[in-house]
């Protein structure tokens, strides 16, 4: 079947309601590991939600001067301590996925957690049957390959793919990547307010994921 839309969704905090834990958590290894304030890092993660996070422990560690050497292991712990949990679909995810795959559209997952934990996760929910490809940031980071990638998956060029896709997300990063990769801007204000995300570049903010099903997407 040849497609002629695309849309790409992020998963945490769009789909599945992981963001408080994954902010507290990693704001405890902050404290722990590193003597640096929890409380910092989590309003400095939640102006970056969207990075891979890799990037992001990096990035605030030399922010203050602190060994990097072991975000690896950090991150590792983390994802041992996350991928034993499970998560709450958030309310609307499942009709607002179903709607857009009815409509027409390719459907793919960007992220920045594992991939095999993100699939293992929609499998369970009963959503995995939707999207054409799942990228997590454990094989490459969450960022434009990904969305160039997508284009090769569907055997169109990666303008023709930006010209005629969305990218739906919670966060700035999701919105500063559809951004740099011309895509529809579209955010969802689970994690931070409609205005944020505009004043971040968003083409248009749903206050829920619910608000998706019937709209105009590109």
């Amino acid at each position: 079947m040849s497609y002629n839309k695309f849309g790409v969704f992020d998963f945490d905090g769009t789909i599945v309601d992981t963001m408080p834990t994954y902010f507290s958590l990693s704001s405890e290894i902050m404290e722990n590991e590193y003597g640096l304030p929890g409380e910092e890092f989590q309003t400095y993660s939640k102006h970056y939600t969207g990075m891979p996070m890799e990037e992001l422990f990096t990035r605030f560690l030399k922010g203050h001067n602190k060994p990097t050497n072991k975000v690896r292991d950090n991150l590792q712990d983390f994802f041992d301590i996350v991928n034993a949990r499970d998560f709450p679909l958030i309310e609307g995810a499942r009709e607002a996925i179903e709607d857009v795959y009815r409509k027409g559209f390719k459907l793919f997952v960007s992220t920045g957690s594992e991939t095999k934990k993100t699939k293992e996760r929609l499998e369970k929910l009963n959503l995995l049957k939707y999207f054409s490809v799942v990228y997590g940031s454990s094989e490459i980071e969450k960022g434009p390959e990904h969305i160039e990638d997508f284009a090769k998956a569907s055997q169109v060029s990666l303008e023709d793919f930006a010209k005629n896709s969305f990218m739906l997300g919670d966060g700035p990063g999701d919105i500063k990547l559809a951004k740099t990769c011309k895509m529809k801007a579209l955010g969802v204000a689970h994690t931070f307010s409609s205005d944020y995300l505009m004043q971040a570049g968003a083409d248009r903010v749903f206050e829920k994921i619910r608000e998706v099903e019937n709209a105009e997407l590109i």
